[in-house]
C-alpha cells in the first residue's frame, strides 16, 4: 500500500543512478508522487476502473496530441539520432524507438529535474512516449484507448524545457491498456 505524498513539499533530488535498478523502484521515485492521493492509496482501484467509459473525444485527443508532442520533441531527446528514428506512428518506428532508449540515456532523464515532480524529464520522455506507442496501436493496429485513469489538465503544470510548455497527459494514462479491433496474426 502506498503513503500518501505530501504535494506541498519540495519534491526531493533526484536519485543516483544506482538506485533506479528496478521498474517499481523507478514508479516509486518519479511517477507514484504525481498520482492523486486516492490513486496512490488504491492503485489497483485505479488502475481498474474505467475512466472513460463513454470515450469522450475530448481525453481522447489529449492522448493524441501527447503523441504529438513526443514526436516534436524527439530531436531534443535524442539529438545524434533523431532523423534515424523517424518517428512517423509506424510498428517500425515503435521497433527504432525501443533500441534507442538506453539505460544511460533514462539515467540521464531521470537525473534532469526533481524525482517526482511534473518537471522531471523522465517522467515526460515516459508519459509522452507511451501516448506515442499508443497512438501507433490505434493507427496501425485498430486499437482503441482504455483510460484507467484521468486527470484535468490542470493536476499538472505547464512542463518546461524539451516538451515546450505542454501540459502532460495524467501519468496513470502510461498503466492505459490497448485493445485490438483485429484478429491476432497466425
Amino acid at each position: 500500500m502506498a503513503s500518501r505524498v505530501d504535494r506541498s513539499a519540495t519534491p526531493a533530488p533526484s536519485p543516483s543512478p544506482s538506485t533506479l535498478s528496478t521498474p517499481e523502484s523507478l514508479f516509486h521515485a518519479h511517477f507514484l508522487p504525481l498520482y492523486p492521493p486516492d490513486a496512490q492509496r488504491d492503485l489497483s482501484g485505479a488502475r481498474a476502473t474505467d475512466a472513460n467509459p463513454a470515450n469522450n473525444p475530448a481525453i481522447l485527443a489529449h492522448l493524441d496530441d501527447a503523441a504529438r508532442i513526443f514526436v516534436a520533441a524527439a530531436a531534443t531527446m535524442f539529438p545524434e539520432r533523431h532523423e534515424a528514428l523517424a518517428l512517423d506512428f509506424t510498428d517500425a518506428s515503435v521497433h527504432r524507438l525501443s533500441a534507442a532508449v538506453t539505460r544511460e540515456r533514462r539515467d540521464a532523464w531521470a537525473a534532469n529535474g526533481a524525482a517526482g515532480s511534473p518537471e522531471n524529464e523522465l517522467f515526460n520522455v515516459v508519459v509522452h512516449g507511451a501516448a506515442y506507442v499508443g497512438a501507433c496501436i490505434v493507427r496501425q493496429h485498430a486499437g482503441a484507448w482504455r483510460v484507467r485513469r484521468v486527470g484535468s489538465a490542470s493536476d499538472f503544470p505547464r512542463g518546461k524545457g524539451r516538451f515546450g510548455g505542454a501540459r502532460c497527459p495524467n501519468p496513470t494514462y502510461a498503466h492505459s491498456a490497448f485493445h485490438s479491433r483485429r484478429k491476432p496474426r497466425t
